[in-house]
């Protein structure tokens, strides 16, 4: 598989404080990573580094695709200004970056992915109505349409289960796993162990440094009893995907 992106040696300061120290790895077309982790792990300030967002005290990001586009869902994303009186259509074609109206021209390319982007995520029924008026776990895919629409060769989700009751959480999983499958990789970041471990290929436990990283199949409850402490407690569940 193509290499997306290269992490060497990656270390982020503030002042004398300590961030992440030394973290390396590879992300690879139709990777699947759960990114865990407890609080004040560095797990934001690694997403921040990746998107370029922030840059590394030291280290590099290397991006080794020629477009390498990525799509970002922010935590609580499908949770913020519900009351804004925009369409479903609306808030998607903010992913191109533009600013102009949702009528205003657009390439045929652009129209292919916006089309496209709302065919992936299931949003045909709804396409013209209020962002406001939609289920929780509609809003969370029109926010992964919104991402999907520059094509991204990766795509990153923080906490994206919020929110979502457990019937859509089983959809919404669903629908990421289709989308890893078309070989978009996936950096899924989560509290929810337990769900990520399920539903990913490989894990990486941050608290500074990388503690793990391998098969989600192959994770033990020692890996989190490292992260977490000795009472955590790790049951491992199962959603069915259609």
């Amino acid at each position: 598989m193509k290499t997306i992106i290269t992490a060497k040696d990656v270390s982020y300061s503030i002042n004398s404080n300590l961030i992440l120290e030394n973290i390396s790895f590879n992300i690879k077309e139709g990777d699947y990573i759960g990114l865990i982790g407890p609080n004040g792990a560095g797990k934001t300030t690694l997403i921040k580094i990746i998107l370029d967002i922030t840059k590394p005290s030291h280290g590099s990001i290397e991006y080794d695709c020629m477009k390498c586009e990525i799509g970002y869902v922010p935590q609580k994303a499908s949770q913020q200004d519900q009351s804004f009186p925009a369409t479903v259509e609306e808030i998607i074609e903010t992913g191109f970056g533009k600013k102009k109206l949702f009528f205003s021209k657009k390439t045929r390319i652009e129209k292919e992915m916006f089309n496209s982007a709302i065919k992936q995520c299931g949003l045909e029924g709804v396409r013209k109505r209020l962002i406001n008026e939609l289920s929780g776990g509609e809003r969370q895919r029109v926010m992964i349409a919104r991402a999907l629409v520059q094509n991204p060769a990766l795509l990153i989700l923080d906490e994206p289960a919020t929110g979502i009751d457990i019937h859509q959480q089983e959809n919404f999983y669903n629908l990421l796993n289709k989308l890893n499958s078309q070989g978009i990789a996936i950096i899924l970041v989560s509290h929810d162990v337990d769900a990520v471990v399920e539903e990913v290929k490989t894990i990486m436990c941050l608290k500074q440094k990388i503690i793990h990283q391998g098969p989600a199949a192959e994770f033990k409850l020692d890996d989190l009893q490292h992260l977490y402490g000795e009472n955590f407690k790790f049951i491992r569940h199962h959603h069915d995907h259609v």
